[in-house]
């Protein structure tokens, strides 16, 4: 019975292995990098725009004040 083969066990279980290490491989050494910068692209962008707005709404508040006079 084919089904209860050890050999083909040990085989199977040998793939298996090399193709989950591979995944894990390619997550921590690819995939996970690429985010991690991703987010601190988005974080460094978003933390401009915030002082963007902020010089905006300075300068808006001054223009208020002026012709509030």
């Amino acid at each position: 019975m084919p089904q209860l083969d050890t050999t083909v066990y040990v085989v199977q279980y040998r793939w298996v292995l090399l193709v989950l290490v591979s995944l894990l491989f390619l997550l921590v050494f690819v995939l996970l990098p690429w985010v991690k910068l991703n987010w601190k692209t988005r974080n460094w962008a978003e933390g401009l725009r915030g002082l963007a707005l902020r010089r905006s709404f300075k300068s808006t508040s001054v223009v208020l004040n002026v012709w509030s006079l």
